[in-house]
């Protein structure tokens, strides 16, 4: 799955490489400064190899996605919710479909995990917008990123009607836990906050945890005790946790660690497709979701975007052979 998406991101790639007649970028200030500094050709001015808007998973690609979600925020103001949903591999839907599939379990098939994965997240969606679990649901943004096992996760955004808003502390009790479940009573919910939900060990415990800089974990655990949920000054909320001697033993273990490194040649400036590749990365799952075209951004309602800029940075796209004066005079 690896080897078959390589190849085809390698195609791609090879295609805008050798299909860019040579085509420059650069503000039409930058072309200005240019000629005052005394330049004649067009050779060293601008992005020599461009990876273009069009590309999923591009810097311009991420940039504009980003614009996008910040246009919604900007027009129905701040989300209500943010929903991280993470794929597991021991889903009963993946065991299902390997059923007839001898000697094979899901850590083998992960085009069926991407696909299991994306047929839930299009549920959880759904159960927003239509079903109301939440409340009225007026728009969702969502992105797709893969942990470092490879496997997907999504952070999704849900923006409520106006009615439906959290007000008050009583409102975020309804909908989210931060306690740790009884076991007697409840050891479905208490099994899934064990092996799913605990951060850690960190801190004391494990220096030597992802989440720890300069001595501290990164993330801010262990939170505080607290009677009731709270909002702090800035309107996040503080979720009620009890100190009713419930506890969840992890074992300390050693984390392995993964580096990359570049090449010891230094990056062409000017080479856009380079830069992307440079410790790139694709697990099997990440392929499959590539493969299958399945959405890395989803946004509803949908947004247009309108071109603008402010006064001689209007990006300008010419042929590296043309002079600084005959673009000028071209724009002029």
């Amino acid at each position: 799955m690896v080897d078959a998406y390589a190849c085809i991101e390698q195609e791609r790639l090879h295609w805008i490489r050798n299909n860019q007649a040579q085509l420059r970028d650069e503000l039409y200030s930058g072309l200005r400064d240019a000629i005052n500094q005394g330049d004649v050709m067009a050779d060293n001015v601008g992005k020599m190899t461009i990876l273009p808007l069009s590309y999923k998973g591009g810097l311009r690609y991420r940039v504009q996605n980003y614009q996008d979600a910040m246009a919604i925020c900007r027009y129905v103001g701040y989300p209500d919710l943010f929903l991280t949903f993470t794929c597991n591999p021991k889903w009963s839907e993946n065991d299902y479909m390997l059923e007839d599939i001898d000697g094979q379990k899901s850590d083998d098939r992960l085009d069926i995990v991407s696909r299991v994965f994306s047929i839930k997240l299009m549920e959880l969606i759904n159960d927003n917008k239509c079903r109301h679990i939440f409340g009225r649901v007026t728009d969702v943004v969502y992105t797709i990123e893969f942990q470092k096992r490879g496997l997907p996760h999504a952070h999704i955004l849900v923006f409520l009607h106006s009615d439906d808003k959290i007000q008050l502390a009583s409102q975020v009790d309804v909908i989210i836990s931060a306690k740790i479940p009884d076991k007697e009573n409840d050891p479905v919910a208490y099994s899934a906050v064990d092996r799913f939900m605990v951060h850690g060990p960190c801190g004391i415990l494990n220096h030597n945890s992802p989440c720890m800089i300069n001595g501290k974990c990164s993330k801010h655990y262990s939170k505080r005790f607290h009677d009731s949920t709270l909002f702090d000054d800035d309107g996040f909320p503080m979720y009620i946790r009890r100190d009713n001697d419930r506890y969840i033993l992890k074992n300390v273990i050693s984390d392995e660690q993964n580096s990359a490194s570049t090449s010891e040649t230094r990056i062409q400036e000017h080479d856009e497709i380079k830069a992307y590749l440079d410790c790139r990365y694709i697990s099997a799952a990440e392929a499959a979701w590539r493969i299958y075209q399945f959405d890395m951004f989803y946004r509803k309602p949908a947004v247009e975007r309108l071109s603008f800029h402010l006064p001689n940075q209007q990006p300008n796209y010419f042929q590296g052979h043309m002079t600084l004066e005959n673009i000028e005079s071209f724009k002029n």
